[in-house]
Order: structure tokens, then sequence, then C-alpha cells
């Protein structure tokens, strides 16, 4: 994070509910449409960050009621302020009040009778088109011809509580993609802000401060939805722009592109952290899709902080997953949209007190813990089931109750989902996955307790969700401890066609037997590891037939038999 003392100032799409206004201001204009979203399905404050997904809403068309409001509140708000200002660069309007209800602060600390709140936001909205276009290359926002909108208009409008801003949709410009006109309103009152959010750059609570760093942040994020517009926007078969998720947590990221200072995103990110076990590409306006602007943020340390930027030049060509899938791929030919989503669950794993120096996110230290579900394991093992949407990922804290290495075997009930396990260790490599259907032994440097996550891909299949389980077993250190075999019935709908054996004695091995005494087969186990896995075959390659099968396991002091069978 820079420690620069240099502020920005920007404009979030922001609502929330605010104070009793008479009917006709911009604060009950969006309270009204905020009652008639459909996609607004989290109530708390944190998910009306961002007004801009009403307005996409509204011009879905599927929503005539909230169309008619976004309608009307344009046409009664607009052009209604009294003075205007040119940014230095030239790239921006801002239009604003001295006077009346959507008047800015009055402070003018460099005394040049110009408000310093328009000051701010001016530096603020130069900077994010230095960064966001100049630098990372987005193209311009369009006008109705699509050439650069300039100047761009912003308006500072007294917005309701917990509210930053929006960017509207204003004319559809021709043509094939569905791109548009806009323009950006941003609040005149910050007060609400809490003041622990800022204190690392505003130890003082100076409400000017306060107002210059929340400006640079709305005006970095509403900056880049106006740029988005000039790309292209998919809607699902009910008319439903469908991307509302990456919309917002892009906008996000380009707040901690753009004035990183700032960090207004973290108090989004328990609302992600928490919550990886639901869809990466939700349809509605939750809290959590701001603080999946983690997700950007990793990318962008991985592969450059265009990545965003490439994904939107995308759009017009394909939907935003493969889009995700193609510009990764072009990046690092062997990962994948699905790849870098289990990355992730690594990052957001080593956090706050997990943090590793020089690893991971470079603001790991402060951002907050995932929470984990907890699991116990006995000598006797046990399984844990779930079930999982497409990209989303569970963190999982095992924990035994006597020490020795664990044997996990990930089942999923369907082959048509990417399903794959991650561990955790603190040290390189830091994560080690393993696939579903497949047995794996578990080397524990840590006694007793294990962190895991259970990762869902599967955005390519149709269902919805992708069941498992996984079944975990203590695989002791001691030649003393009973050997375990997993599974001992093998049936034709188990996708792992494979018997596991675990907690050989020393210098083990498995005899495999026919029901009559046959000798079928010998398992060693390789590199000094204490279990083996049977293919179900003999040792000259053949498949062996359904049936009940007779093992025997060899050590250097003892012995032990048991039965399998094998259903075809």
């Amino acid at each position: 994070m820079s420690r620069e003392r240099f502020f920005f100032f920007i404009l979030l799409g922001c609502l929330a509910t605010g104070g009793g206004r008479a009917w006709g201001q911009p604060a009950e204009w969006l309270r009204n449409m905020q009652k008639q979203s459909r996609i607004l399905t989290d109530t708390s404050r944190l998910a009306r960050k961002c007004a801009f997904p009403l307005f996409l809403e509204a011009r879905s068309g599927n929503n005539p009621e909230l169309q008619k409001i976004a309608v009307n509140f344009r046409r009664e708000n607009r052009a209604k302020t009294q003075l205007t200002y040119r940014t230095p660069s030239g790239n921006f309007v801002i239009s604003y009040d001295t006077s009346g209800v959507q008047a800015v602060p009055d402070y003018d600390r460099n005394g040049n009778g110009l408000p310093d709140y328009v000051e701010f936001l001016a530096t603020a909205l130069d900077r994010a088109w230095q960064v966001e276009v100049d630098s990372l290359g987005f193209n311009p926002p369009p006008d109705i011809n699509n050439n650069p909108h300039t100047p761009y208009p912003v308006e500072l409008l007294n917005l309701p509580r917990y509210t930053y801003g929006f960017t509207a949709l204003e004319d559809t410009i021709p043509g094939p993609q569905r791109r548009y006109v806009s323009s950006i309103s941003i609040t005149t009152d910050f007060a609400w802000i809490n003041e622990n959010l800022y204190a690392h750059a505003n130890p003082n609570n100076d409400p000017v401060v306060r107002d210059s760093l929340a400006l640079a942040v709305t005006a970095a994020h509403e900056f880049n939805h106006a740029l988005q517009l000039g790309y292209n926007f998919w809607q699902n078969d009910a008319g439903q722009f469908e991307d509302i998720w990456f919309i917002e947590n892009s906008a996000t990221y380009m707040e901690e592109v753009v004035a990183d200072e700032v960090n207004d995103y973290y108090q989004y990110l328990d609302t992600f952290f928490s919550q990886t076990d639901r869809p990466l590409a939700t349809p509605n306006q939750e809290a959590r899709i701001y603080g999946q602007a983690a997700f950007n943020i990793m990318l962008g340390e991985l592969y450059g902080k265009a990545i965003t930027r490439e994904i939107w030049q995308e759009l017009p060509n394909r939907r935003l997953l493969s889009a995700f899938d193609m510009v990764i791929g072009n990046h690092n030919a062997g990962s994948s949209l699905e790849s870098e989503l289990l990355r992730l669950a690594a990052w957001i794993f080593f956090t706050g007190d997990h943090s590793v120096p020089g690893q991971f996110f470079p603001e790991a230290t402060d951002y907050p813990r995932p929470p984990a579900r907890r699991s116990l394991v006995g000598l006797a093992g046990t399984s844990v089931d779930g079930s999982l949407p497409a990209l989303a990922f569970r963190y999982q804290s095992i924990n035994l109750e006597e020490g020795g290495d664990l044997g996990a075997f990930l089942r999923a009930d369907s082959l048509g989902g990417f399903l794959q396990a991650s561990y955790f260790v603190d040290n390189s490599p830091f994560q080690v996955s393993f696939p579903a259907n497949a047995s794996t032994i578990i080397p524990l440097d840590t006694p007793y307790q294990l962190p895991l996550a259970v990762f869902s891909g599967n955005w390519k299949s149709s269902a919805a969700e992708l069941d498992y389980q996984l079944r975990l077993q203590i695989v002791a250190q001691n030649s003393g401890a009973r050997a375990s075999v997993y599974p001992v019935v093998v049936r034709p709908d188990q996708p792992a066609q494979q018997i596991s054996f675990f907690n050989l004695p020393e210098e083990g091995r498995v005899e495999i037997f026919s029901s009559s005494g046959i000798h079928l087969a010998t398992l060693r186990p390789a590199g000094g590891s204490n279990s083996v896995f049977w293919d179900l075959r003999t040792d000259q390659g053949n498949p062996v037939a359904s049936g009940v099968y007779i093992y025997r396991v060899v050590g250097k002091k003892n012995s032990s038999t048991g039965k399998v069978m094998i259903i075809r």
C-alpha cells in the first residue's frame, strides 16, 4: 500500500436510506428505486454502496416501475445546479451549488474562492482519467457518436447516507453492442463515513481530509463505470444485465489502483471472505460483490493492473466467463478462471495473522481472516459431506484426535464438474491441491490440525450445485497401528475405481487374492510411503471381475487380512 500523502477524490454509484427529504429530491428518488429493485437482495447498508446497478436494472426493461422512476428521476434532477467548473485537464465539467439543499461544503482553505470540495473532485477525476485511460488503456467514455465524451459531465448532489454516487445511463449508442452515453452524480456529504475506516490516512479525523479520500475512491469507481459503458453489457434471456458482480468488483478494483492510500474497500472484504461458498458470478447486488475486488487485486499482482481492461475489451466478442478464461490463458497458458479462483483460496487464507511477508496480497496483514467449518477426525476416520455452486470454495479446518498424517479422498457425485481440494502449509509451496475421485496422503508438519479448502469450478456445467464427500482417515506414523482400507466396496457408480491402503506397517506390502485363493497382485509403497493404491487390476494389467477379494497386509513383524468387494 502506498504511503504517499496524496489524496484523491472519486465517486461510487451508491445508494442507501437517508433522512426524510421532500419528494423530488435525489435521496427520495433513489429510495424509491431501491424499493422497486429486484436485484438489490441484500438489505445491509454496505450493499447500497453503488446505485449504478439500479440504473442498469431500470434500463433492462424487465422492471417497468423501476424504469419509470429512473426516467422521471433523471428528468427532474438533470441540470438544476447553478455553477460549473472545468477540471484542469479539460476532460470533465463539474456542476454544483453553493446554496440550497444541493450545496457543497463551503470550506475554502486555500482562499481562492472555489470550494475545496469541488477542487478535490476535480483533482480526483483528472487522476482517474490519467490512470484508467492514459495508463491502463481503457477507451475514453463515449458520446452518442462513439467519440470521446469531453468534457464529461459530473454533478454534485445531496444523496442519502451511505450513498457515494452513481453513474446514470443516458442515450444508447447505435450499433451491435449495448453501449451507452452516461453521466456521473456524486454526493455532497460524506459525514456518515465511520472515522475508523480512514484512520490510517486521517488520524485526526479531519472532515476535509475525509472528504478528499472519499471523493478519490468515488471518482475512480464511478468513472470506471462510465468507461465500462463503452464496451458491451450482456443481457440474459430474462433481459437482466447479467454481470453485475464484475461490473461492480472491477470498478471497486480501480479504487485501489487509482487511490490505493484510501482502502475504502476494506469494509467489504469480510462480506466476501465469509461467503466464498456462494457463487462468484451472482446476478444480484450484494455487499460481497464489492469485496470481490480482492480477486482482481490478485490477478493484477500476477498479470498486471490492466487485467480488468483486457477483460472488458473482450466483452464485445464473448460473454464474461469465457472472456475471463481467454484473458487469463493469454497471460498463463496453463491457467484458467477455475485455476485462478482456486489460487485465490490460498491468497485469502494467508491474510491477517496468517499473512506471509512478501507473499500473496501486498496488504494481507490488514485483511480479515476467512472463517472455516471444523471437522474432527478420530482413528475411525470421518466423512464431510457438502455441495458447492459453480466458482465457489469452502474452507475446512480438520482437527485430528491423534497425531499422524492424513489420508484424504474427495469424492464427487458428478463427473461433469471441476472439483478439487487444497490444503495449506506455512512455507513454500503454501498450497497443495489434489483432484476429486483419487486418494492422497497429506503429510502434517503441524500435528492435529490441517486447514483445507474444497473448490468447485463447474461454470460450464448446467448443474446448479456439485455434491461432494471428503473422506478423511488418520494415517499413524508407528508400525503398531492397524492398516486402513477405503473403500471396502467399489461400485460402478463411484467415479474412483481404486482401493486405497493406508498406514501400512514398516516394510509393508499388500497381496491381493481371489476368493478361491489365487494370487492376483502385489502392491508395494513407493518412496518410503506407508500407503498404496490398487487399480483393480492383476499384476499382468487385466481388470478383475465382480466379486469378493482377499487382501493380506504383510509387514516386517506381523500381517493382517481382510476382504473387499468389487461390483462391476
